[in-house]
């Protein structure tokens, strides 16, 4: 189960071994977004969910799950704003297995930005967690001195040739 924020939507995804059928609603008072998961069992993985939302995603407040009845888990996001939730299926490719994906974006068009250029400002934000303050950014000064050993690195190479590579250079 993954959960990515992003300013123009969040994506939550179910990964599982088969095929998952799943039935969707929304509810108010307070804003929600049901999903009940047919055909599955309340697991350590699923029960994790309400862990994995950020305070500052823009769409869900929290999240929980249970198992509604002896055949269907129910996952329920509650909102901080209203939204319009895309549900669809994925086939399993690369590492990845079959996965119920719901993105949530906001139900007002207004407030929907373009989604390429939202992802570009998350992007060149960078990983705001692992950003370094700037008054530690940058190489702190050494120590001088012989008291440090030094250090000789060499880097022999693998010694073969590279026809195609050579071939290139010799055209060009």
């Amino acid at each position: 189960m993954r959960i990515w924020p992003a300013s123009s939507y969040t994506r939550v995804t179910v990964e599982s071994n088969r095929l998952l059928k799943y039935k969707q609603f929304a509810l108010s008072n307070p804003d929600r977004v049901v999903v009940d998961i047919e055909d599955v069992n309340l697991n350590s993985v699923l029960k994790g969910i309400g862990a994995q939302i950020r305070s500052d995603d823009p769409y869900i407040k929290s999240a929980r799950v249970g198992q509604f009845d002896p055949k269907t888990v129910r996952m329920v996001f509650e909102l901080k704003q209203n939204v319009k939730p895309q549900l669809f299926a994925l086939a399993p490719v690369a590492g990845f297995k079959e996965r119920l994906v719901m993105d949530l974006y906001p139900a007002n068009a207004q407030d929907m930005q373009d989604p390429l250029l939202a992802l570009l400002e998350d992007y060149n934000k960078g990983d705001l967690d692992k950003q370094v303050p700037p008054s530690q950014s940058g190489p702190q000064p050494g120590k001088a001195g012989r008291d440090r050993p030094i250090v000789i690195m060499l880097d022999p190479g693998h010694g073969r040739r590279r026809p195609r590579r050579d071939r290139q250079i010799q055209n060009a």
